[in-house]
């Protein structure tokens, strides 16, 4: 492992298997020094709900969620920023500009190493870290890194970088499950195993966050990152960006319990089509924790019903950080989310192909991914009774969840 020299900025990314299969990682934690001078000190989160915006911790407090990855034009690859707003908003801007100049006389060209080193030199940001990917035309791709980085290589993920103030919280998770993927002979069904990694630092980040309090070690507020994990995985003609899933938690013991359902999934950001999607993350609390499984044409059906919902759309954090506070409020929403609001989002009768299970049982955190490939059934389906929104399992998944419940591998 080599720590290299750089800010610690107050975020976390990461590229993941970065010569072989290049996932980037990013968490979406707006936060600003010292006090929040707003009349409502309060942040909606997927993890915890609402709270207070102070992290005591560091003199910081908590502004709102926002992408932090940019998806460079002409399926040029991806960047990640850690650091202040203020030096993000500094390098956006004058890199904004290069690609309308380019896309003046030559609307095909990528971005290439030259350009970003070039703005970065006569900008002069030290407070700011960049992690990237570039893609060029020959399928060629250039690990690009700004600002210092930690780097581990690693027996299954091959080459990985970190930066950001929460850059050694996520490597302690590579490294857990590189010894873990180490140690068994299966490897992630439907799946490369760097992506099953994104996937569960995602869902494992989430986990954590609602788990501990945000001043516990154990959390990721309190290295100053969270929120929500973003991830993508880095083709050589483009961006993959992450699928919708359903992710459950539970509780095992005496009473076996269902804590959250979270459905993640991405939609078109209509104010800024360039940068991509907006990430939705809703949280459902069932009003009854107990599991049921029913029994249909012979198979285990689990079903979760009477679902309340609240959500948050979040959007790319660098195109409307400068528009006034009003305007800003209209498009990051968070808040209550009906039924019919998720069928919007997600589709009425939606079907989901991923689901990952969180299970806690005492100290211990096991976590699986399942992924329904090509024309398989889905794993999961939104429904509603009575205008409640419910979430149908299916058998694999059941009995999945219930051997885990029971303590089975």
């Amino acid at each position: 492992m080599e720590k290299q020299s750089g800010a610690s900025n107050l975020t976390a990314i990461a590229i993941l298997n970065a010569f072989a299969d290049p996932h980037l990682l990013a968490d979406t934690l707006i936060s600003r020094a010292e006090a929040d001078d707003r009349a409502d000190q309060t942040v909606w989160l997927p993890s915890l709900g609402t709270i207070q915006t102070a992290l005591a911790e560091n003199n910081r407090h908590i502004r709102r969620l926002g992408r932090k990855s940019i998806t460079l034009p002409h399926g040029g690859g991806m960047l990640a920023y850690a650091g202040e707003i203020p030096r993000a908003r500094e390098f956006w801007a004058e890199f904004s500009e290069r690609i309308e100049n380019l896309n003046a006389y030559d609307e095909t060209r990528r971005i290439d190493r030259v350009m970003l080193e070039a703005i970065l030199q006569s900008m002069n940001v030290p407070q700011l870290s960049i992690l990237g990917v570039l893609n060029d035309y020959n399928g060629q791709q250039d690990i690009f890194e700004y600002g210092g980085a930690v780097t581990a290589e690693t027996q299954n993920y091959g080459r990985c970088l970190f930066a950001g103030s929460g850059a050694e919280f996520l490597l302690d998770l590579v490294l857990t499950a590189d010894a873990f993927w180490s140690g068994v002979n299966h490897r992630p069904l439907g799946q490369t195993i760097t992506e099953e990694l994104a996937e569960s630092i995602s869902s494992r980040s989430l986990f954590l966050e609602s788990a501990f309090p945000p001043n516990s070690q154990n959390s990721p507020l309190a290295h100053s990152f969270g929120g929500f994990v973003e991830w993508y995985k880095i083709e050589r003609d483009g961006v993959k960006p992450h699928r919708e899933r359903v992710e459950i938690h539970l509780t095992s013991g005496q009473r076996s319990r269902i804590g959250r359902v979270y459905l993640v999934g991405m939609v078109r950001n209509q104010n800024a089509p360039t940068l991509g999607s907006d990430i939705v993350v809703v949280s459902l609390t069932p009003a009854v924790a107990d599991i049921e499984v029913h029994q249909v044409d012979g198979l285990n059906l689990w079903l979760i019903n009477q679902l309340k919902g609240e959500g948050t759309i979040i959007q790319p954090s660098l195109p409307f950080y400068d528009r006034p506070e009003e305007e800003q409020a209209i498009d990051r929403f968070s808040g209550p989310i009906s039924y019919e609001s998720l069928c919007r989002t997600f589709g009425e009768d939606a079907e989901f192909h991923r689901v990952r299970l969180v299970t806690a049982t005492g100290s211990r955190i096991a976590a699986e991914g399942m992924v329904s490939v090509g024309t398989g059934d889905p794993l999961a389906w939104l429904g509603q009774t009575d205008g409640m929104a419910e979430i149908v399992l299916n058998h694999a998944v059941a009995s999945t969840a219930i051997q885990r419940l029971l303590g089975s591998e």
